[in-house]
């Protein structure tokens, strides 16, 4: 398990480009406090 997931999540897509689809995922996933439940829900 990683460490910074959100932080690799944001590296991730800043790399490969982001749809506002995948902004607003990206906001849901920074509002969860436990990053491995953010992780199983995207």
């Amino acid at each position: 398990v990683m460490k910074n997931s959100l932080d690799y999540f944001l590296k991730y897509s800043q790399r490969y480009g982001m749809t506002p689809k995948d902004r607003e995922l990206m906001i849901k996933f920074k509002v969860k406090r436990n990053e491995k439940d953010a992780l199983t829900d995207l």
